[in-house]
């Protein structure tokens, strides 16, 4: 997922799903020029928020 793909999954804007990549709060990797996270990370880190 893209940092596009994560704000319009979590509903937040594509600047803060980078600020929570960048901080580790959702890992991510650096595939060439982009920045990538799993669909999984993301789904944990929504877990972790919500319980």
């Amino acid at each position: 997922m893209t940092y596009g793909d994560i704000a319009d999954y979590l509903g937040i804007s594509t600047w803060t799903a980078g600020e929570l990549v960048r901080s580790g709060e959702i890992p991510g990797r650096r595939v060439g020029r982009r920045v990538l996270a799993t669909r999984s990370t993301v789904d944990r880190y929504l877990e972790r928020r919500t319980e």
